[in-house]
């Protein structure tokens, strides 16, 4: 078969095929015979549909990488500017199906990957966290914290028992903790009784109580 279209289209329509249905229980035959080239041609890209499948998804999380951050350079107000960051992440959940999730998750190469571009993402955030509060705008908690706490989320509502439970999508999850952050930040948040959040600090008995 001849090479009808260019890699960057030919890796676009592969990336909609493992979003849609994952790679597990997809044949190189049979993607060869829909996307109408020889089986040859995979092997141009990688040495078997695992690697694959990494390399498709390296290629999504790369992106949403580059669509996060130029949508913060674009947008000045430091809360506006993460919730931008954010949506390109939010975005991409969208676009992942169910088996996308499990079949990404099912082995190491795919979870390693998977972890490495949420790092990436959260040391992004961590950034701008460190930003709002040198503004004046975040109150002044640890942004590590902020960040691990984040990521931590993050891993938690990729598994499927979280969806099942919660009754939410991953993308779902993604914007409320966006909410959640973004608006647990803000310097100006009020307490029920009217009283300004604080940092705790370690010696405050009443901390101690808490944990």
């Amino acid at each position: 078969m001849s090479r009808a279209i260019s890699d960057e289209a030919f890796l676009d329509n592969l990336e909609e095929i493992f979003l849609a249905e994952g790679f597990r229980s997809i044949k190189i035959g049979d993607l060869a015979s829909r996307l109408k080239c020889s089986r040859r041609r995979f092997y141009e890209y990688a040495g078997g549909k695992e690697e694959l499948f990494l390399l498709v998804c390296g290629r999504i999380f790369k992106r949403v990488q580059d669509v996060g951050w130029q949508r913060a350079h674009d947008e000045p107000d430091i809360i506006k500017k993460i919730g931008a960051y954010l949506s390109a992440g939010i975005e991409g959940a969208q676009r992942m199906s169910a088996v996308f999730q499990e079949d990404i998750g099912s082995f190491a190469g795919g979870r390693d990957l998977y972890d490495d571009h949420q790092r990436k993402r959260i040391d992004g955030l961590r950034s701008l966290v460190e930003d709002g509060i040198a503004q004046g705008v975040f109150r002044n908690l640890n942004s590590y914290l902020v960040a691990e706490i984040t990521l931590m989320t993050v891993k938690r509502i990729r598994q499927p028992e979280f969806h099942r439970n919660s009754g939410m999508t991953f993308s779902e999850a993604l914007a409320e903790l966006s909410e959640f952050i973004r608006f647990g930040l803000v310097n100006d948040v009020q307490t029920a009784d009217g009283e300004q959040p604080h940092r705790v600090s370690q010696s405050d008995p009443l901390a101690l109580k808490i944990f």
